[in-house]
């Protein structure tokens, strides 16, 4: 079974909500500071759909299928993983609107599994498809900022 971003990042968004209310451990955001929060989640999610209105102009494939086109422009001139980006920003603003310290365990957990298992997975079939030209691109682009 793959892990699939979308369904790792909701369900950690669930799991967030869920921790803040049992275990209330401690609140370190308040109002009206837990607020900017909103400002997070509105940005991560623009971030992320940029990303993905990038790959859809340029007809090549979000889901798990063989791309078809090295997508370089838009947000991926300075990230290659603006989509997995947007949902970290997503899940760090929902941690600032939640304020406690369990809330932020939810995108520190999405950064490791996307950093260590879905990144370098995608990373090689994409050296496979794209040979040379994703070394390149990998030399000049960060993958993450």
């Amino acid at each position: 079974m793959r892990l699939r971003p979308p369904i790792v990042g909701a369900c950690l968004i669930a799991i967030s909500i869920i921790l803040h209310f049992i275990f209330p451990i401690k609140k370190i955001i308040l109002f009206p500071y837990i607020l900017f929060g909103i400002v997070g989640v509105v940005f991560g999610v623009w971030f992320a759909l940029l990303g993905k209105g990038t790959f859809e102009k340029y007809g090549t494939s979000v889901r798990f299928r063989k791309p078809t086109k090295l997508v370089m422009s838009g947000p991926y001139r300075f990230t290659r993983n603006p989509i997995y980006l947007g949902y970290v920003i997503i899940l760090l603003g929902i941690a600032v609107l939640l304020g406690s310290v369990i809330a932020f365990i939810s995108p520190l957990l999405f950064f490791v599994i996307t950093n260590f298992i879905i990144i370098p997975f995608e990373e090689r079939w994409l050296e496979k498809i794209f040979k040379k030209g994703y070394e390149k691109y990998k030399g000049r682009v960060r993958r993450w900022i």
